[in-house]
């Protein structure tokens, strides 16, 4: 049986690479109450609605 393969896409001469990156919503912050720290930085969870990828 004779293979078809698919080949590996080479992007054209000149051509760039892009990359989108964006930070999502987190949970609100509430009084009294500290997110998590890292590193000494607070990192409070994502809320649903920045945990939900999307491509407009």
């Amino acid at each position: 049986m004779k293979e078809a393969r698919q080949h590996r896409f080479t992007p054209p001469p000149g051509a760039a690479d892009l990359l989108l990156i964006r930070h999502g919503e987190t949970q609100a912050a509430v009084r009294g109450q500290d997110f998590p720290m890292v590193e000494g930085q607070g990192d409070p969870a994502l809320h649903p609605e920045g945990n939900v990828r999307r491509i407009w």
